[in-house]
């Protein structure tokens, strides 16, 4: 198991959008992090273990439509997207231009000064591409790919957080992508259930306008990635969280999620 680990800042960048805060980078260290400012606003944790708000496993389908294994109803449409094997379950195929999506935000799925953890089991078969998103630019959150880097970025009332990965995936292979803010908004980006990057940012303090969709980021951006960043690739077993799914406190979700060889997800694991 590795040790504790801190953060090294990369850039701080002030934009007349708003503000852009971005961490890349693990070094190992005697002592955890220390934040260096407080977040916009906080909310008070939700009581309990997180709870499993969407789960598109991508096995309950009918036509176009994929169900919401997590039973809360959240059910996406399948736009220019086909289902097909996975990593030992089923996946869906996209080829840079189709999507998963939700048609609205309803109220149980609203990210409002909510801790979250949102992720997936992704095959890239390109560098660049959003594997998943909610929201706008001025408030939601975004996973995404940018020259093979994992990326997770928030926006809070228009302030823009970025927890930037330190290595770039390896095309056509399997990885276990994620990102979670905790109660303190504290933004970070997990690879194979790691964290890779953790940076002092906010919660999404307002309601995103613009659904949750699986492949790409759908309207208004909620990243600085510009336009043609639709995901290439397969993808399977989406999930969302309310709450932060951190190691200690959460390793049966892990473990279920993101078994992958170096994860340590499995009690006694020795990969």
């Amino acid at each position: 198991m590795p040790g504790v680990l801190s953060f090294q800042t990369r850039a701080l960048l002030a934009l007349s959008c708003g503000a852009v805060l971005v961490v890349t980078g693990l070094q190992p260290a005697a002592a955890a992090p220390q934040a260096t400012r407080q977040p916009t606003s906080q909310a008070t944790p939700a009581a309990g273990p997180p709870q499993l708000a969407l789960h598109y496993d991508f096995g309950m389908d009918e036509g176009e439509r994929t169900s919401d294994a997590s039973g809360n109803g959240h059910d996406g449409q399948l736009v220019g997207a086909t289902l097909t094997e996975g990593r030992l379950k089923n996946a869906v195929q996209l080829a840079g231009a189709g999507s998963v999506r939700m048609a609205t935000v309803p109220a149980s799925m609203d990210p409002r000064m909510r801790a979250l953890t949102v992720g997936a089991f992704c095959r890239p078969s390109a560098l660049d591409g959003v594997l998943l998103a909610m929201g706008d630019s001025t408030n939601g959150y975004c996973l995404y790919l940018e020259a093979g880097v994992p990326h997770f970025a928030v926006r809070a009332a228009g302030d823009l957080t970025v927890a930037v990965g330190r290595d770039p995936v390896v095309v056509d292979q399997w990885v276990h992508l994620a990102g979670a803010i905790d109660p303190k908004g504290t933004v970070y980006l997990l690879v194979n259930g790691w964290t890779m990057a953790a940076v002092t940012g906010s919660l999404v303090t307002g309601t995103p306008t613009e659904p949750f969709a699986v492949g790409m980021d759908v309207g208004s951006p909620v990243g600085r990635y510009g336009q043609n960043t639709g995901w290439a690739g397969l993808v399977q077993d989406v999930r969302l969280y309310w709450g932060y799914l951190d190691r200690q406190g959460s390793l049966s979700a892990w473990q279920t999620w993101a078994d992958l060889p170096g994860c340590l997800c499995k009690q006694g694991s020795r990969y």
